[in-house]
């Protein structure tokens, strides 16, 4: 089972049951160290090549995300923006999983940051609330 799938807190927006969808995700681990083995081992990245027919690349995270540790995947040319985007991310004991899905049209990099680092802020602002 991929990461995405056992997340407590999981929001979707999409267009009439439709592509694009953006889904975002969040679960609290026990840990740090437990949501550090959950960022290793259930990347929802892994899961991705079940689903399409193009095996994920990873692609740069974006510069100055107060994550942890983060991945970035996509499925797609890069050049022309991918059709499936998916960030993964470690806040301290918190795993968040950012996933857009836009099939027949590629997404620009710029489009799926932008998101990223909106779901960065609001996650680090949260966090810093919990101290």
């Amino acid at each position: 089972m991929d990461g995405a799938r056992k997340l407590a807190d999981v929001r979707e927006w999409n267009r009439n049951g439709r592509a694009p969808r953006l889904v975002q995700g969040a679960r609290r681990h026990d840990s740090v160290w437990r949501a550090e083995w959950a960022f290793r081992f259930d990347n929802p990245k892994n899961g991705l090549g079940d689903d399409y027919v193009t095996t994920p690349s990873d692609a740069e995270v974006p510069a100055g995300i107060s994550a942890h540790a983060a991945n970035l995947s996509c499925i797609g040319a890069k050049e022309s923006g991918c059709t499936v985007w998916v960030f993964w991310a470690r806040y301290g004991q918190y795993t968040v999983y950012l996933e857009y899905i836009s099939l027949g049209e590629g997404v620009p990099y710029a489009r799926f940051e932008a998101h990223v680092r909106e779901a960065d802020k609001v996650v680090s602002r949260a966090l810093r609330g919990t101290r």
